[in-house]
């Protein structure tokens, strides 16, 4: 008979594996807020989602291995003892750099609250209990989706994003107490002692420069020695582990296994769809907060109704793939990401909140749904003694592309944001050069402050130019007596700063539909993946259903 101290075990693994996707969901939103304190750029601040990503990535298999040789238990407590020190990391961090550093040692240490929580927790009771375990799990998993968002944008209104990370703190801490008083230790007895840290190193490295060179690529330019030299080093390094991978005998990812059809297919599919996330958990928060102005806690509670189509589509796929096709079941779900993306491109700065809601629910019913549906496709004909293997490496290959489709979409953006600036100020310029109001030296003034605009500056050229005008006048009223002169130059400032007022407002209208169209342009590409993901389906065990247990 199971006792209270399994149960009380069990408890602190579910918080594991709560706060794990809790952590991703709550950050996601916080982003722009980040973005604005720390008065950086797109490019800069989705390296705290990209580190995360880069991180936990390379070194997934590396911490299982290391679970399986040396005990799953004390590595699952030395990764969530560094994943709290991390989140400490964040939460004080004062410039972006080291919030940058902190996420990445979270995701060094959240690469095991999912992979060894789970064996752990299903070790815990017997084999007739197994699939409860996994139900509740999974249930714990989605709540923490769900609530993110909501929970995220609230923390960041009503206080700062920095306790974001410090609510870790005592979630990480009641789970530690837990899992070491009530948890047994769990090997594997038959588990290959070697590990390839020398592959682990390689791949972090080809992936690191690809993604740098690619989010950084507009700003020194895709021909400067810079990039190109990233970008090879990249291509060599993925060579170089590719060769690797296939002389040794204990590899991180088996490449016979893309041998079988059904894997690869199905593997490149789920790769393929994780542009629906990149868009519907990362992009979509910056086109709330910087487009609509919406506040943390409304672009939240929008994006609860996408974490809410993924549960709902999971229920239901489940269900539907024991009366129809994997093959059909996927398609059919793809098909629904694409009229979500057909709705998000026709997206503006006055697009109301319910049709965000309907979109972003329409994105989650079509991404959940194929999902769980996919993997159970591709580890339909892998052997036995290679199923674990080939599980944890479709969670890789969805991790891969997320990074790179990540990285291809922040340049996109970038590089139609600089366009959307610069037909700003040239809207600007020009309203000043046609204007019937100023003469030709407040033209001047004006213009010379628009020359040297940019994207950091642009808030304040009102008050700097106003500034400037108001230090000019009161020049010429120091060396003049005359009280008329006074009085039309100070009627002539006031005159000027109500033009500008007016303009500026005008310029903001403009610059947002811009800036939608920056947005909605980038949001096209993911079309092209979509497609390339609909191209697959018909091979996706096409004569394969899903047995119920």
């Amino acid at each position: 008979m199971d006792n209270k101290k399994d149960y009380l075990g069990l408890v602190g693994l579910l918080l594991v594996g709560f706060i794990g996707n809790l952590d991703i969901s709550v950050v996601n939103i916080a982003l722009p807020s980040i973005e604005k304190y720390f008065n950086s750029d797109l490019n800069t601040v989705m390296w705290i989602t990209l580190i995360f990503a880069l991180v936990s990535t390379s070194t997934l298999i590396p911490i299982c291995k290391l679970g399986d040789m040396f005990g799953r238990k004390k590595v699952l407590l030395i990764c969530l003892t560094i994943f709290s020190i991390a989140s400490v990391l964040c939460a004080v961090s004062n410039s972006l750099n080291i919030l940058i550093l902190g996420r990445g040692l979270q995701a060094l240490g959240a690469s095991a609250l999912m992979t060894i929580s789970i064996p752990l927790a299903l070790d815990i009771f017997p084999k007739e209990k197994r699939n409860f375990i996994a139900g509740i799990w999974g249930a714990i998993c989605a709540l923490a989706i769900a609530i993110g968002p909501s929970l995220g944008g609230y923390i960041v209104q009503c206080s700062s994003w920095r306790y974001i990370f410090f609510i870790n703190i005592p979630i990480c801490l009641i789970s530690f107490i837990l899992i070491f008083s009530f948890i047994k230790e769990s090997f594997n007895q038959n588990n290959n002692k070697s590990i390839d840290f020398i592959g682990t190193i390689i791949l972090a490295a080809a992936l690191s420069t690809l993604t740098y060179s690619l989010t950084e690529g507009n700003t020194y330019g895709f021909t400067s020695k810079k990039i190109l030299t990233l970008l090879i080093t990249s291509a060599i390094c993925f060579i170089a582990f590719t060769l690797l991978e296939k002389a040794i005998s204990n590899p991180i990812i088996d490449f016979s296994l893309f041998k079988i059809r059904s894997f690869f297919i199905s593997s490149c599919t789920i790769g393929f769809i994780t542009i629906i996330s990149v868009i519907f958990s990362n992009f979509i928060n910056f086109f709330f907060n910087g487009i609509s102005n919406y506040t943390s806690s409304e672009s939240g509670n929008i994006i609860f109704f996408y974490a809410l189509g993924l549960m709902l589509s999971s229920i239901i796929a489940g269900k539907l793939t024991t009366k129809f096709k994997i093959s059909a079941v996927s398609l059919f779900s793809i098909i629904i990401c694409i009229i979500s993306i057909f709705l998000i491109i026709h997206i503006a700065p006055n697009t109301t909140k319910t049709t965000f809601i309907i979109i972003l629910f329409i994105a989650g019913l079509g991404s959940g749904a194929p999902s769980s549906q996919l993997v159970a496709s591709a580890l339909s004909d892998v052997p036995n003694e290679k199923s674990g293997l080939a599980s944890g490496l479709t969670n890789l290959i969805a991790k891969l592309f997320f990074i790179v489709l990540t990285a291809i979409m922040t340049c996109s953006l970038t590089y139609k944001e600089n366009i959307a600036f610069n037909n700003t100020k040239k809207y600007l310029i020009s309203n000043v050069s046609s204007s019937q109001v100023l003469d030709k030296k407040t033209k001047d003034i004006i213009e010379s402050n628009l020359t040297s605009l940019n994207k950091n500056n642009f808030s304040l050229i009102q008050k700097n130019i106003t500034l400037k005008l108001k230090k000019d006048a009161q020049t010429i009223i120091k060396n003049s007596s005359s009280i008329k002169t006074r009085e039309a130059l100070l009627k002539k400032a006031a005159h000027i700063n109500n033009y500008l007022t007016k303009t500026m407002k005008a310029t903001k209208v403009e610059s947002m539909k811009y800036y939608s169209n920056a947005f909605t342009t980038t949001f096209k590409l993911s079309f092209i993946f979509l497609g390339i993901s609909i191209l697959f389906c018909p091979f996706v065990n096409p004569n394969r259903k899903k047995t119920e247990a």
